[in-house]
């Protein structure tokens, strides 16, 4: 047998064991591991079993591919027998890889699936409840009357408690478990929490797209008398949502779907089922919103109300409805989970009495507390907030209707534990109210909630500040991805889609997304419009689809609705999903015949005489252009605002993102093999290429409106190929003009860094990475920032706070440019089967280590500059992948691999001299280079 080669890290449909998963051919992934060189997949052989049974020994395959010769070891398509319903299917794999004799067969993985096709027993059913009352209707000329406008509390529900009995006799094998909820759910089995589920079922657009979750319960149920129950809050479905607070976007009731199987030794299933046989009542969760906070009177707890024997003669009978389950499916991608705990680091007193608690990082999530010897009835108030005022108390930076954000716990008069299992929120420090003893730092730990995708990027640097950048883009990214991809997770906790398509690059680097993707654009293709348009929020919920229909009456703009095309794109690019293109090709492709349509109203008379000028798309109406750029960007009084008509802003931008979406649907359609509509949409670009060359540039080469944002745009989206040396010289000049400060707002800060160091402009790159003056991602750090912030300057130099959020992505999205060009780990090949290895060492950084978690595996590069200016670069490249490494600044003859010339060693394929650097060509495995760095000036020419 071959042991060079080991075949691990099994994947179903991109994740580890998911369960439960409704699809009928889910595709399989592994890696290889091996010490050796040049490792690659020559054919693989995969065994499926399934244990539906439990009578069935788990020896029988039902799925055996032989051996393939294919070197395809992600997204393997299962191809066996119709799966079954509510089934564990076991399945492992071996390879061959440069020899006669496989590897040894992989430790075995499994999926499980769900209810799949066969539907329901369970029915939904409603407790007894009063329906949610909305607060007073609202519009965008409000906004200044909502920002501080007190909550009514008398608006709100108690969360609802559900129950039922059952017996298990002797011979229970396997337990699941099956439930969905309007609102958010927990659930609890012989008085036992069940499972690690956080805020299920998420959100999503509920209704063509509502999702279930399962667990297995096996080891909760003893034979006899049991008891399973509920608790139901408002949630996404019935809870306030949005700046303007706005309750019931989907539905004013609570309710509960669910279904309990259990499968005996002799074959037998019994089922459990939602439906008359439940009853309800409200317990000690006062009221639970996601926006207001939750409270708890500890007074009014039931104990024992999910254990068999309780006394429920007092509750009332459940409602049971008939309504639609289509919408019902399997949960997508990984759940929300708690991924991190952190202790309370200090706490001071405030001159009011409180007590602030610091817990050092801004995090999304919640509090576990315990709270010894109070007085029955004391009232503790847990405010939670983001940054100090000048006195050290608690500044209120969340402004719009229901934003309180404190969660309220009244005593029962014991040893106590509060966790509000169904609230979350952003924060750092939470002000403690009620409490006169001094509050005890280790009775209270911060829990970090997020949607539980793999963290794939790591980064230090000899620069500790650019280290905690990378740390800070990666808790805003975990604090925002949370069901859905957020602007924010405390003032609107909004999929904005803007926010996503800028950090689309930053994402699918940092976070394992293919799965969580997919989830959102299912959410978007139900919320799309007949005519193509893309809302500017997925899921487009109640609250903003009235106030953008009453006030703003523009639902999409350049640069938002793009994400459509750019997301899918960027996920492809990372995993290889040709299945995730296929599922969104139709909405991408309706998404740009709207642009398309709305482009031909904004044309002027004189455009249509130019087939070319008709093309274009002019800022016309709404347009948020490059969205809080420093020189549009100002307060007003403690709040921002945005020059968001102003043509510095908005004039290019439409044509330009018209422009790249065509690009990408060109090479998307080319992936999937379309080859009509992709030579058409080439076709498109061109035209649209043609006419931006005739609108938008003068005859000396320059752009129209001079701004940073539109050079590093038309630079990024290749607008004039031919410029791009011109415009690059533009942009280094309005960097300096600018007394070397940046210039730019979401859209373009993405594509700034990258535009630089590609057009011989690296040195300038890191002068703006480590810069720490206003405008800069360092002047954030120096103002203790341990997330990005919404606006460059949501800290004034002399400290004061403005009203803006600081966990926002959107800024952060120079970690695509610390990935892809600082370390230069980029793919030649979707999936990153090919791979580019081109790091971009600067001034200011001595060192750097670098860890990818690519679909083929760890993919690392690092460099450190030595003495007499050698450089030493050391990569890993994954088994059943290659690359293409570039040295900048080397010279073929001086560089070195295991200290011999890199031109003809055995384990380079091919080695040339470009120019300035080096070009190699490699198979898998680690490799070490050391060369001496001839200095590259600054030349604002464009590399290849």
């Amino acid at each position: 047998m071959n042991f060079a080669v080991r075949v691990h890290n099994l994947t179903t449909e991109y994740q580890s064991t998911p369960f439960p998963l409704d699809v009928d051919s889910p595709r399989l992934g592994w890696q290889l591991l091996s010490d050796r060189r040049g490792v690659s997949q020559d054919g693989y052989e995969i065994r499926v079993t399934a244990m539906g049974d439990p009578r069935d020994l788990d020896t029988v395959a039902i799925w055996e591919t032989g051996r393939v010769t294919s070197s395809q070891s992600i997204g393997v398509p299962y191809a066996g027998p119709v799966l079954k319903a509510r089934t564990r299917y076991r399945w492992t794999a071996r390879v061959w890889a440069g020899g006669d004799q496989p590897t040894d067969w992989a430790e075995p993985s499994w999926w499980e699936t769900g209810l799949m096709a066969e539907g329901w027993r369970g029915r939904w059913i409603e407790p007894e409840q009063h329906s949610t009352q909305p607060d007073a209707p609202c519009s965008l000329k409000d906004t200044p009357r909502l920002v501080d406008a007190p909550v009514d509390h008398a608006l709100l529900q108690p969360a609802q408690l559900i129950r039922t009995e059952f017996t298990a006799r002797p011979g229970l094998v396997r337990a699941r478990l099956y439930a969905s909820a309007h609102g958010i759910y927990t659930a609890e089995l012989n008085g036992d929490r069940i499972g690690n589920i956080e805020l299920a079922p998420e959100t999503t657009a509920y209704q063509d797209f509502l999702m279930y979750q399962g667990y297995d319960v096996t080891g909760q149920i003893a034979p006899g008398r049991n008891a399973l129950g509920f608790v139901l809050a408002d949630g996404w479905w019935a809870g306030r949502l949005g700046m303007y607070g706005k309750a019931a976007n989907y539905g004013d009731r609570l309710g509960l779907i669910t279904q309990l199987e259990l499968h005996y030794d002799d074959g037998a299933i019994e089922t459990v089922a939602s439906g008359d046989g439940f009853r309800s009542s409200t317990g000690p969760v006062v009221y639970a919103d996601l926006l207001i906070g939750q409270k708890v009177d500890a007074r009014l707890a039931l104990p024992g109300w999910s254990s068999p024997g309780f006394d429920d003669t007092g509750w009332t009978p459940v409602h049971t409805l008939d309504l639609p389950m289509e919408n019902l499916t399997a949960q997508l991608g990984e759940p929300v989970r708690v991924i991190a705990e952190l202790p309370c680091v200090e706490v001071t007193r405030t001159p009011d009495g409180g007590q602030i608690l610091d817990f050092g990082q801004l995090i999304t999530g919640r509090l576990r507390v315990r709270f010894d010897g109070l007085a029955p009835g004391t009232e503790i108030r847990l405010q939670h907030f983001q940054v100090k005022d000048a006195d050290g108390d608690c500044y209120r930076s969340i402004y719009g209707r229901n934003n309180e954000n404190t969660d309220v716990y009244v005593a029962a008069g014991a040893d106590e534990v509060f966790e509000p299992l169904l609230t979350f929120h952003a924060f750092r420090y939470v002000k403690v109210t009620g409490l006169e003893a001094d509050f005890d730092p280790t009775a209270v730990v911060a829990r970090a909630l997020s949607s539980d995708v793999d963290q794939t990027f790591q980064l230090r640097t000899s620069d500790p500040r650019v280290n905690r950048l990378q740390d800070n883009i990666r808790w805003t990214l975990r604090d925002n991805f949370l069901s859905i991809p957020t602007d924010n997770p405390d003032r609107e906790r909004a999929g904005w889609t803007g926010d996503l398509a800028a950090i689309a690059g930053t994402a699918r680097v940092n976070l394992g997304i293919d799965r969580f993707v997919a989830r959102f654009m299912r959410s978007l293709r139900a919320d799309q419009f007949d005519d193509g348009t893309v809302p500017m929020i997925i899921p487009f919920f109640k609250g903003y689809r009235e106030l953008f229909q009453e006030a703003i009456r523009v639902f999409s703009c350049a640069g938002w609705g793009d994400v459509a095309v750019i997301l899918p794109w960027e996920t492809y690019r990372a995993y290889g999903d040709v299945r995730l293109l296929e599922e969104n090709y139709q909405a991408a492709t309706r998404f740009l015949e709207y642009v398309t349509a709305t482009a031909s109203k904004t044309v002027t008379d004189q455009d249509r005489e130019d087939s070319d000028l008709s093309a274009i798309w002019r800022a016309t109406g709404l347009q948020f252009g490059d969205w809080l750029a420093p020189s549009t960007t100002g307060l007003r009084e403690d709040r921002f605002y945005d020059g968001v008509r102003g043509p510095a802003s908005t004039g290019l931008i439409p044509t330009l993102y018209y422009t790249h979406s065509t690009d990408i649907l060109a090479d998307w359609a080319h992936a999937i093999g379309r080859r009509d509509d992709e030579s058409r949409l080439r076709e498109l670009a061109a035209r649209l290429r043609r006419g931006f060359r005739k609108a938008f540039i003068g005859p000396d080469g320059s752009l129209s409106i001079d701004t940073q944002s539109n050079y590093v745009l038309a630079l990024a989206f290749h607008m004039a190929p031919d410029l791009e040396k011109t415009f690059a010289v533009r942009l280094r000049e309005l960097v300096t003009e600018n007394d070397g400060r940046l210039d730019t707002g979401f859209l373009a800060t993405a594509h700034l860094l990258p535009v630089l160091s590609d057009h011989g402009l690296n040195d300038l790159a890191y002068a703006l990475l480590l810069d720490d003056r206003y405008p800069s991602w360092l002047y954030m750090l120096r103002h203790d920032a341990t997330a990005m912030w919404e606006m460059w300057k949501a800290i004034e130099e002399d400290g004061t706070p403005t009203r803006v959020s600081y966990v926002q992505p959107g800024l952060g999205s120079v970690g695509n440019w610390l990935a892809t060009h600082a370390a230069g780990i980029q793919e030649c090949a979707p999936g990153y089967s090919r791979i580019r290895l081109h790091p971009r060492p600067g001034p200011g950084l001595d060192r750097l280590e670098s860890c990818f978690g690519s679909v083929y595996g760890p993919i690392t590069v690092s460099w450190a500059r030595e003495a007499d200016d050698h450089l030493r670069t050391a990569v890993l490249i994954p088994a059943n992948t290659s690359a293409t490494i570039i040295l900048d600044g080397a010279r073929l003859d001086e560089t070195r691999l295991d200290r011999f010339p890199v031109a003809g060693h055995p384990n380079v394929v091919a080695a040339i001299q470009d120019g300035h650097r080096v070009v190699l060509e490699v198979g898998s495995g680690r490799y070490e280079f050391t060369y001496r760095e001839y200095t590259i000036a600054d030349s604002a020419t464009v590399h290849p």
